[in-house]
């Protein structure tokens, strides 16, 4: 039997980002497509608030983490895909103690990470912290990672439910990427990918924000482009934060 692979690919990719009302942008982010590789990816990072330099945190985190997905040797050598995606922790790491060398009152830096990581028609997506990602297919939600929180840590305790994890809104995070821990624990998932899905990766100034009824609008909005931008336009009008967001459709 000969295994063929099904190629899928971003066909719409749609960014959006704002301060908000703070004084720093502390969220960053980007997405990259190498077609001929049949990969892409979608970063997105926000950087710890009450502590110097969760701007630099999250920039360095996404720039030294696309650097490792668009060079890195090690994805020839090591065969899983998500231990290969954990690995990617440590040039960031490494980034980060370098900073600090030269920047100590940066030494409690850190932030959120989430990723969403294609490849033909498998999608990986990795997470730590509050920064989430959302599957969507045939117009409802697919998958959605959980945050890294106390509400949400109680819920996989088996001490409330998903509902009432959901409804407590808290800025307190129980995993980051962080020169203050040891290697960073991602949460990670594989799926398979169909056309017509769509994916959201974004940091908490956006899902704080939205409703069901916005999330479903991005899973079965015959516009996508113009659903974002009124997304987009409610955030400018409701922000307490930074965000970020990223929206992408397989095809």
């Amino acid at each position: 039997m000969v295994n063929i692979n099904i190629v899928l690919k971003i066909s719409h990719s749609f960014t959006f980002s704002g301060i908000g009302p703070r004084t720093q942008m502390q969220d960053a982010g980007l997405f990259r497509k190498i077609p001929r590789q049949n990969k892409s990816w979608s970063i997105v990072c926000d950087g710890i608030g009450g502590q110097p330099g969760g701007a630099e945190a999250a920039n360095i985190c996404v720039s030294e983490y696309d650097k490792f997905l668009s060079t890195s040797l090690a994805r020839k050598m090591v065969a899983n895909t998500i231990d290969f995606l954990k690995l990617g922790m440590l040039p960031v790491l490494d980034a980060f103690y370098n900073h600090v060398q030269h920047n100590e009152t940066h030494e409690h830096m850190g932030c959120t990470f989430a990723l969403a990581y294609l490849e033909n028609d498998q999608a990986y997506f990795c997470w730590c912290g509050d920064s989430r990602i959302f599957l969507f297919r045939k117009g409802k939600i697919k998958f959605k990672s959980l945050p890294h929180n106390p509400s949400f840590d109680n819920y996989r305790e088996g001490q409330i439910s998903l509902k009432q994890a959901e409804a407590k809104k808290t800025n307190i995070i129980t995993r980051s990427i962080s020169v203050d821990t040891a290697f960073p624990i991602l949460e990670c998932k594989q799926m398979k990918i169909e056309s017509g899905d769509r994916i959201l990766v974004c940091t908490d100034g956006v899902w704080n924000k939205l409703t069901q009824k916005d999330l479903l609008s991005l899973a079965s909005s015959a516009n996508l482009n113009i659903t974002v931008k009124l997304i987009e336009k409610k955030l400018e009008g409701i922000a307490d934060d930074n965000y970020w967001g990223w929206v992408g459709e397989v095809k």
